[in-house]
């Protein structure tokens, strides 16, 4: 199954630091991976897993901006463009 996981913009997946959404995003992308799936990791650029990683803004948005709407839909469109290609989002 081709299966497309979305992570937020604002830190690598899996976190170097505070993350908790991150972690869980990075755990199931990486397990569905494990288990056979045809997965692709939307995430920050820097991410590590074992997915295909596609990061949808060309860099990390600054940390000042966390909850910037444009960041958020920059980087939601992106990724729902590309996703329409998986069986799962």
């Amino acid at each position: 199954m081709r299966i497309a996981v979305i992570a937020p913009p604002w830190y690598t997946v899996p976190p170097s630091r505070y993350g908790g959404i991150e972690w869980v995003v990075a755990l199931l992308a990486d397990g569905l991976t494990e288990r056979g799936h045809q997965v692709t990791l939307f995430a920050p650029p820097g991410s590590e897993t074992e997915a295909e990683l596609v990061p949808p803004l060309g860099e990390i948005p600054p940390e000042e901006l966390i909850g910037d709407p444009w960041y958020e839909a920059a980087h939601a469109i992106s990724a729902c463009d590309r996703a329409r290609e998986s069986d799962l989002v």
